[in-house]
């Protein structure tokens, strides 16, 4: 039900088909297997970038970050348009774009990404009220409860809100105490999703009940999403991805492990990406990448390393020093007795200059895969709740550049117990 012509299985092979030969560049390490994830990309996807200004590759990263949108006005290298091209339409949602604009009251003490998601969710959630029979919500990981709070509000609708961090709970309850809501059917339960029965919570998952979870972090997604199998609807948004196990959370549909995708560690990693980064920010990172491989590439020259060695993290200030300044504080940190100075003259190398652009490029290039490896494991989710008898559709709500994790992942519970509108 992605959409009319495309189906959850259909997307999945397509984009692991897209994926697999390319696994040696988003499955590893840049700079743990340098240059193996270089020579993993043909050239004619990233050689045409090695004269850049920054301002371009800053557009390019920009679109890339922005749900691969290909940039206006760039010429890319050829290889990477077509591959950008071919991503686009798999990486396309509906997007439910009606937005309530909530009142003062309604906001106070939200930042303005919690206000737009807030916002954008009401109306699909009042459609979904009406059509499924909702007479309750609850919301997993809800803090102060500004979701709670708004739905019930809003909805006309009794809510728990579950979190175990009692003190946000307190923050939430003096919030409604201040917006003299004190009375309404609000009820806070702190608590720890865990896998498996939870007598004390399994129950506010059960009749007609939607069931929330607004950006569940990591495992928690794939538990919140069996807990609510007993529910009448689920909306989830997963986050942090580099928080999953691979074995554990990863491939769960009977058709993902049918048809796998080589997920690792680095994979899930680089999934998690999707903040836009300023110019500045990408100068930052810049200097921070170049730095650390020119470092990684001199100790090993030196004999003071045998593949990659661990040498912590620079300030933000040294960087700014320069080369010799970052080198001189690295190698006091390993307790080396290495010249800065000849660090320097090695990093003016000619060879060595170009590896440092090499791996600048690369690291930015290789983010085209970042949004393909989070819809691949939405899509496992999507699949594993097909299996489970669901309808199942993955929504785009939020404008990217405010909340890049914007798809959320709905299903009516066709199997529950309260599945029909009484």
């Amino acid at each position: 039900m992605l959409n009319t012509h495309l189906s959850a299985h259909e997307r999945y092979d397509k984009l692991a088909r897209l994926l697999r030969p390319w696994s040696l560049c988003w499955g590893q390490s840049v700079l743990h297997h340098w240059p193996s994830c270089r020579d993993a990309l043909p050239e004619d996807w990233w050689q045409g970038l090695m004269s850049w200004s920054l301002a371009d590759m800053h557009r390019l990263d920009d679109a890339i970050a922005g749900a691969q949108l290909i940039p206006d006005n760039l010429i890319l290298p050829p290889g990477l348009q077509r591959f950008m091209e071919a991503l686009q339409p798999l990486l396309a949602f509906p997007q439910f774009s009606d937005a309530e604009r909530m009142s003062e009251k309604k906001n106070l003490h939200m930042t303005a990404k919690k206000q737009h998601e807030i916002g954008a969710l009401l109306p699909f959630l009042k459609r979904q009220k009406e059509a499924l029979g909702i007479e309750r919500a609850v919301d997993i990981g809800g803090g102060v409860g500004h979701l709670a709070r708004t739905l019930v509000t809003t909805l006309d609708i009794p809510m728990v809100t579950i979190d175990r961090d009692e003190a946000l709970q307190k923050e939430g309850r003096s919030l409604l105490h201040k917006l003299k809501l004190k009375d309404i059917p609000l009820e806070f339960v702190a608590g720890t999703m865990e896998p498996g029965p939870q007598h004390e919570l399994d129950p506010h998952f059960q009749g007609a009940c939607l069931s929330l979870g607004l950006h569940t972090c990591g495992p928690l997604a794939w538990t919140h999403l069996k807990k609510s199998q007993a529910s009448r609807a689920v909306l989830n948004f997963g986050c942090c991805y580099d928080r999953m196990d691979v074995e554990r959370d990863c491939q769960q549909s009977a058709w993902a492990r049918k048809h796998p995708v080589p997920l690792t560690s680095f994979a899930l990693f680089l999934a998690t990406r999707g903040r836009r980064r300023s110019l500045q920010e990408l100068a930052m990172q810049e200097k921070v990448n170049t730095y650390r491989l020119a470092l990684h590439l001199f100790l090993q020259e030196e004999g003071h390393a045998d593949g990659f060695r661990a040498v912590g993290d620079a300030s933000r200030a040294t960087y700014d020093l320069g080369f010799t300044a970052y080198a001189a504080d690295r190698f006091r940190f390993l307790g080396l007795d290495c010249s800065s100075h000849r660090a320097q003259a090695f990093i003016s190398r000619p060879d060595v200059q170009r590896s440092m652009r090499e791996f600048f490029v690369i690291n930015v290039v290789r983010n085209v895969f970042a949004r393909p490896l989070e819809v691949i494991l939405l899509l496992d989710r999507v699949l594993w709740m097909e299996e489970q008898g669901h309808a199942v559709e993955l929504l785009a709500f939020f404008d990217h550049s405010l909340s890049p994790r914007n798809l959320g992942l709905f299903a009516e519970i066709k199997n529950s117990s309260a599945s029909q509108p009484s």
